[in-house]
């Protein structure tokens, strides 16, 4: 008998033990998985042969924003191997804009990346460029040492980066939003006349800014670029010059400048020193 309770003793001792043990366990904790980022685009307004989205982000997946923009392409379901933009990194709503120069019909969708991949919008969004968008002159132009914006009969900088254009700004004779080109007329068959900003100095300083009428632009069949001839007279001399520009996308790299000027008169700038 004595060995019995011994034994049903020990028994319910180890049945304590067991439940003390069991009962101190703590489950472990899992942390979410990471996923590929979720994203939408809220809306798309496109103008002339431009076009800007907006991107909510619903969700990095769990994971640091690395990169995100939009993508777009002729076929359905365009990803990052198709033309995009690349619009920075991290969370939150972002802004987009890019131009295409050829006609058709276009369909895109935004992205995001992390480091288990990219995400792409479930929603894909439609828009077309007409052939007449490209014929137009509206948009912004492209000339390496600046920027400008053509919109109706006017041509105003909107970026100045070197050269004797930034002599002028900093001299006060223009400033971002001050015309380049005016009076805008079309001609026919992609040409027209306008008014075009000279400039003069000497020593690399512009001195003088003044308006010559006898500009002429040339775009050329695809919408990409255009060339601008004028003329102006200056203390009685008269000069001529050529320069082409480019339309400006978002991924492309600043033009090389290009001009038949041999004279102290330089490229589309309009200018000379003296």
């Amino acid at each position: 008998m004595k060995t019995k309770i011994n034994f049903l003793s020990a028994f319910l001792l180890t049945g304590s033990l067991l439940v003390v043990q069991f009962g101190c366990k703590k489950d472990k904790i899992e942390k979410p998985a990471v996923t590929v980022p979720d994203v939408e685009t809220s809306s798309l307004y496109v103008w002339d042969d431009n076009v800007q989205a907006k991107t909510i982000m619903y969700s990095d997946g769990g994971s640091e924003i690395t990169a995100k923009g939009v993508c777009w392409s002729a076929s359905s379901n365009p990803t990052i191997s198709d033309s995009h933009t690349t619009d920075g990194s991290g969370n939150g709503t972002f802004s987009s804009s890019f131009t295409v120069t050829t006609p058709g019909t276009y369909y895109l969708r935004p992205y995001a990346t992390n480091r288990v991949g990219t995400g792409y919008g479930q929603i894909e969004s439609e828009f077309k460029i007409e052939s007449s968008a490209l014929s137009s002159l509206n948009g912004i132009w492209d000339y390496g040492q600046f920027e400008f914006k053509i919109a109706g009969a006017n041509g105003t900088f909107t970026e100045i980066n070197s050269g004797p254009w930034l002599s002028a700004k900093n001299g006060g004779f223009i400033s971002i939003g001050s015309q380049w080109l005016k009076n805008i007329t079309e001609k026919g068959n992609n040409t027209w006349n306008c008014d075009v900003l000279w400039f003069a100095g000497s020593n690399e300083v512009v001195q003088v800014v003044f308006w010559s009428s006898m500009g002429i632009i040339t775009l050329s069949d695809d919408g990409t670029y255009f060339t601008l001839y004028s003329e102006a007279t200056y203390n009685g001399n008269l000069y001529s010059d050529t320069g082409t520009l480019t339309r400006k996308q978002k991924s492309a790299a600043k033009s090389t400048p290009s001009s038949s000027n041999t004279s102290r008169w330089g490229g589309p700038t309009m200018c000379g020193w003296y």
